[in-house]
C-alpha cells in the first residue's frame, strides 16, 4: 500500500489481513450480489438499513477514517455509541465540522495523490488524448459557477481496454 499524502497508509491490522488474503488465508464464501428488492418492500427497519448502506457504499474510504465524507472527529472513541454508530449525543455537524468548505475545494485538490478518486481523473472523447476532467485551474469558487459545463462520463471499451469516455463538454 503506497503511503499516502502525509504519509498515511493502512494500520497495522488493516495491512496483516491484506497480506493474509494475498497469501490466500481466507474463506471464499462470497455467492455473489444480493437480490435486488425494491425500497418500498422493505419492511422499516430494512429500510433504515438501506438508507445507511447508499450512504456509505459510496465513501472512498482510508486507513484512519471512513474517508473525505467525514473529518478528524471519526479517530476518537467517544465518537461512537458502539461498533459503527455514531453517537447520538453529538451536535449536528459534529462529524463534517473540519472538512473543507466547500467541498469542492478537496473535490479538486485531492484529485492524484491524497484519495482515491470517486470520479474519474483523467477522460477522453475520442481514446487517443486523455485530459483532467475537472480543469486543474478551477478553484472552489469556479467549481460551483461552472460544474453544469462538465461532460457526462460512461466506462467504455477502447482499443481492448477500459476508459472514461466524456460527452457533452462545454468547456
Amino acid at each position: 500500500m503506497p503511503r499516502l499524502n502525509g504519509g498515511l497508509t493502512l494500520t497495522p491490522f488493516q495491512y496483516d489481513l491484506m497480506k493474509r488474503w494475498a497469501a490466500g488465508d481466507f474463506t471464499a464464501d462470497w455467492v455473489g450480489p444480493p437480490a435486488v428488492v425494491q425500497f418500498n418492500q422493505l419492511a422499516p427497519a430494512q429500510q433504515a438499513e438501506a438508507l445507511d448502506m447508499a450512504g456509505l457504499v459510496t465513501t472512498v474510504g482510508g486507513g484512519f477514517s471512513p474517508g473525505i465524507e467525514g473529518g478528524e472527529i471519526m479517530r476518537f472513541p467517544s465518537t461512537y455509541e458502539r461498533p459503527f454508530r455514531v453517537n447520538h449525543d453529538l451536535a449536528p455537524g459534529s462529524l463534517t465540522a473540519s472538512l473543507a468548505i466547500p467541498w469542492q475545494g478537496d473535490f479538486t485538490l485531492c484529485i492524484e495523490d491524497w484519495w482515491p478518486a470517486g470520479r474519474p481523473n483523467r477522460a477522453t472523447q475520442d481514446g487517443s488524448a486523455f485530459y483532467p476532467w475537472m480543469p486543474k485551474e478551477w478553484v472552489p469558487k469556479d467549481t460551483l459557477a461552472n460544474w453544469w459545463k462538465l461532460g457526462f462520463i460512461t466506462k467504455k471499451q477502447i482499443a481492448n481496454k477500459d476508459a472514461y469516455v466524456e460527452t457533452e463538454r462545454i468547456l
